[in-house]
């Protein structure tokens, strides 16, 4: 099959910008396509476009904007980066920045908001060759016609084979395939954290050992949706049900940067007794701090959010709790899936804590 962007174009492209709403566990199946493209056309300079255009920014895109930030630039096959806009003054700035470098190839994916994505394509250029991906539309159908008319070429995600559906990995391998001829048999980036990040997390968890001996699991209870998130009480009860089954165990509790410090006081009021040690944990000075801690401690018991691809990225052994509405995404390597029915919270604790303590055995 020809991708939507013939070889002969790309061959003959200097500058190629990739636009997608990115988020940590997207880059992981992302980022070994991408990398491929340049590796195909070693000629180009690629750029990556992460701001997903929506009308209102949320509060995670702060925390989101300096980490992925930090994790692309360190990559390579990358050569610039437009962020998350933070409002819709900086955007048109990107926008006026992007038009400045005279792409001649514009390609994105966006399962969200993707007549957006085409119109602001088309505005950074009217000269590049610019295909993408047709989502379910969110405003005005004629509209969307209209903005997927005035690009070269589109790939509808209601048209991809069942196949390549199984899994996020073949689902990226598909679309980047189908836009640009460039796939990675990889599948997955896999992560190698500094020395520097590595030792800072031995040290710390070091100082918080009770005995040399101790098995540590980091516990992440939180995303960027509440679907997703396991209760406050569910993840103490957790932690009481898995240190009651080992009591060699200590408990790294992954937050937020943004709700680090009202979760740590919270946490220092809870009747959990003083024999279990928690150490609560945020990724607040850099991106390569959480893969680094992922790869220090003994296990990961997560929630369906990035921190299950990076453990599976640093090959930590790990229990996922994914929705049976999103297996598509489950994290790959040594890694127990739990289906939740509807919600994440719906688990029950009893049994997934005897499913956890059997896995890491």
């Amino acid at each position: 099959m020809s991708a939507l962007i013939p070889a002969d174009s790309m061959s003959k492209a200097t500058r190629v910008l990739y636009m997608t709403h990115l988020a940590i566990g997207d880059f992981v199946y992302q980022g070994p396509h991408l990398q491929a493209l340049q590796q195909k056309y070693p000629h180009i300079q690629l750029d990556i476009w992460i701001d997903d255009l929506r009308d209102r920014s949320k509060s995670w895109h702060t925390g989101r904007n300096t980490t992925l930030c930090q994790w692309l630039e360190d990559q390579p096959f990358i050569h610039d980066i437009y962020p998350i806009a933070e409002s819709a003054p900086q955007r048109q700035e990107l926008i006026r920045r992007a038009q400045q470098r005279n792409y001649d190839v514009i390609f994105f994916i966006a399962t969200q908001r993707s007549e957006v994505y085409a119109k602001v394509a088309r505005a950074i250029s009217n000269t590049a060759k610019i295909v993408g991906t047709q989502s379910k539309a969110l405003q005005n159908p004629i509209q969307k016609w209209w903005r997927f008319n005035r690009i070269d070429g589109y790939l509808k995600e209601k048209s991809i084979p069942a196949q390549h559906r199984q899994h996020i990995r073949d689902l990226q391998g598909f679309r980047f395939q189908t836009l640009v001829g460039a796939k990675s048999d990889k599948g997955t980036l896999q992560i190698s954290p500094p020395d520097l990040w590595r030792q800072k997390s031995q040290e710390l968890l070091n100082r918080h050992a009770p005995d040399p001996a101790t098995q540590w699991l980091l516990l992440n209870p939180m995303s960027t949706s509440v679907k997703r998130d396991l209760s406050w009480s569910k993840t103490l009860g957790l932690i009481e049900a898995l240190y009651q089954s080992n009591p060699d165990r200590g408990f790294v509790l992954n937050l937020p940067p943004d709700q680090f410090a009202t979760i740590e006081e919270r946490l220092g009021s809870e009747p959990l007794g003083p024999v279990i040690t928690i150490l609560p944990f945020t990724a607040a000075e850099h991106f390569y701090q959480l893969p680094a801690m992922l790869s220090c401690v003994d296990y990961v018991v997560t929630v369906e959010t990035a921190i299950m691809h990076l453990a599976a990225s640093v090959g930590t052994r790990q229990t996922a709790l994914v929705r049976d509405s999103a297996k598509h995404w489950r994290p790959l390597g040594d890694s127990q899936v739990v289906e939740c029915q509807g919600t994440v919270d719906s688990v029950d604790i009893t049994e997934l804590a005897q499913r956890i303590s059997e896995h890491i055995v």
